[in-house]
């Protein structure tokens, strides 16, 4: 009889055919976290145009030496976490596991490093093959900014720092999160004062390496020539050498931290601070979580990589930068609305006047507010969708609360009978007529986006 059972349930799977899953480590985005992202993606962009940055695209696939060149070799990503193959024709390619490289070679091919400065958004996939965990996947998402051209024009060293943080806070802002990050900056070395500073932090950890009070792993980046990488260690071996790290101090130091406070901008030194990728210098900067572990803490990151485009084949040219993952903020703005859900009823079954009225509303709320609506690119709110259904007004009502409505607008049979409700509140409002109905339901969203 067992066996019977088994023939039969070979039989169903083999008509059904195999489950195809999703691959390891990727993620699918369902209407309400893609919405979510969406959200996200428009606001930055909307911020990073207020500040004179036009968008890009660059491929996902792009020649994985680009990155081992950019990013360094003893970088995570490079020596753990590329895709990288090799095709038909023998060219090793990469799928991007960031976007600042990129850009970079994209400035190169586009022979604009002769008009300069350049302003640049980007937002897109990329991927790393990293082990998945709880808000980390292997194919993520990230929006940034590019500052490329420093000096060149219009902006000096610190205006540019201060500009691409004071964008990087808006942003945070105009999600609501600035109260849940801070700003964590730190000073590296000029460019000249590099190498020297490089032999003296090598010096320092090779003494602890010497006394074997290192991590393998950070021994592996002394050996590789990257011994900053070994101050963001989060090994608890680690800790005693960085904690004895010479220090880098600079007398701009000062001067930022002060117009940063005169913009409002809070912030603390870490001296910690060096981000993981090689082409790094001079200046970087985090925003952290608040209360977060500190594998998961960082939210938005950047700072100054000067020598990048020469290290690609480019001429000199000062930059900085910063971006920041889609999920993590969709994440962390978990519970904030992205959408207003208005339904349309009716006394009597009537599909086509309800899909009349829904349109002309659709119409004359899109025409009247958000295509003009100043403050619609930073909003996180925006009028979403319309939904008609008939039959009692009570029964109605519970279809809407289930469906999740924050308003319903009910046309009665007689002509002029429309009555506009709140989800969750008793009392109405009646109106003869639709252009009252429109009149109102503007100042309600113009509300809803104040709020």
């Amino acid at each position: 009889m067992a066996e019977k059972t088994g023939n039969n349930e070979e039989k169903k799977r083999s008509k059904r055919g195999l489950r195809v899953q999703r691959v390891r480590g990727m993620q699918d985005f369902l209407p309400a976290q893609a919405a979510s992202m969406a959200r996200i993606a428009r606001i930055a962009e909307d911020v990073a145009r207020l500040y004179g940055f036009e968008r890009i695209e660059t491929p996902i696939l792009e020649q994985a030496q680009l990155f081992r060149r950019s990013l360094g070799l003893a970088s995570d990503v490079v020596m753990k976490e590329m895709y990288a193959f090799t095709d038909k024709n023998g060219d090793e390619l990469c799928l991007r596991p960031e976007g600042t490289a990129g850009a970079v070679r994209a400035l190169i091919d586009g022979g604009l490093t002769q008009t300069l400065p350049q302003r640049w958004f980007y937002e897109g996939p990329m991927f790393r093959r990293e082990r998945p965990q709880r808000g980390r996947f292997r194919q993520f998402h990230q929006c940034g900014v590019e500052l490329l051209g420093i000096g060149d024009l219009e902006i000096n060293d610190m205006g540019a720092n201060i500009e691409v943080i004071a964008c990087a806070w808006r942003f945070l802002q105009e999600l609501r999160l600035e109260d849940k990050v801070t700003l964590k900056i730190n000073w590296l070395p000029m460019a000249g004062q590099r190498d020297a500073y490089r032999i003296k932090i090598q010096n320092h950890f090779q003494e602890y390496a010497d006394k074997n009070a290192l991590s393998e792993e950070s021994i592996k980046r002394l050996q590789l020539g990257n011994p900053f990488r070994i101050l963001d260690s989060k090994d608890a071996q680690d800790q005693k050498a960085i904690e004895n790290v010479p220090r880098v101090t600079l007398d701009e130091n000062n001067a930022f931290s002060e117009t940063l406070n005169h913009l409002n901008i809070p912030h603390v030194n870490d001296f910690r601070l060096v981000r993981g990728l090689d082409y790094y210098n001079e200046f970087v900067f985090e925003f952290v979580e608040k209360d977060a572990t500190r594998e998961q803490a960082t939210v938005l990151a950047g700072g100054r990589y000067d020598g990048l485009c020469e290290q690609l084949g480019g001429k000199p040219v000062r930059a900085i930068g910063w971006a920041a993952g889609l999920e993590r903020l969709a994440d962390m703005s978990i519970g904030k609305r992205d959408k207003i859900i208005i339904y349309i009823t009716e006394e009597k079954p009537n599909t086509v006047a309800q899909t009349k009225v829904a349109e002309m509303l659709r119409t004359k709320i899109y025409n009247s507010f958000i295509s003009k609506s100043k403050k619609q690119i930073f909003t996180p709110k925006s009028f979403s969708r319309l939904h008609g259904m008939y039959d009692m007004l009570s029964w109605q009502k519970k279809v809407a609360v289930k469906s999740n409505a924050d308003y319903m607008i009910h046309i009665g049979c007689k002509p002029g009978e429309i009555i506009f409700l709140k989800i969750g509140e008793k009392q109405n409002k009646k109106f003869s007529n639709e252009d009252e109905l429109i009149a109102h339901l503007k100042i309600v969203l113009e509300d809803i986006e104040e709020s």
